[in-house]
């Protein structure tokens, strides 16, 4: 048999499971490059990669420390400016 009647999975030989910090950087890429929150929250679902992310991508508000993303998160806060989240960030009247 050559190389041609291989499927893919056969060429890749042992694959070492990611580390944490791996994920983690592969999340933000995703996140970095998606077309929005959606786009990145679908990307992120189809590679396995959302349970290690939500922790670690999120940043609390200074004012009110909800925790802040960019993504599609349930119960985040959109980020604003500041250390802010876009809510308390206009609310401090900072335009």
């Amino acid at each position: 048999m050559d190389d041609t009647e291989l499927r893919v999975g056969d060429q890749l030989g042992e694959v070492r499971e990611s580390t944490a910090e791996e994920r983690h950087r592969a999340a933000l890429t995703v996140c970095r490059n998606a077309g929005g929150s959606e786009d990145a929250a679908r990307l992120l679902e189809m590679l396995g990669l959302t349970g290690a992310l939500a922790r670690k991508l999120a940043t609390l508000c200074r004012r009110c420390d909800r925790p802040m993303s960019n993504v599609a998160l349930i119960g985040h806060a959109r980020r604003g400016r500041d250390g802010m989240c876009e809510s308390c960030y206009r609310k401090a009247g900072v335009q």
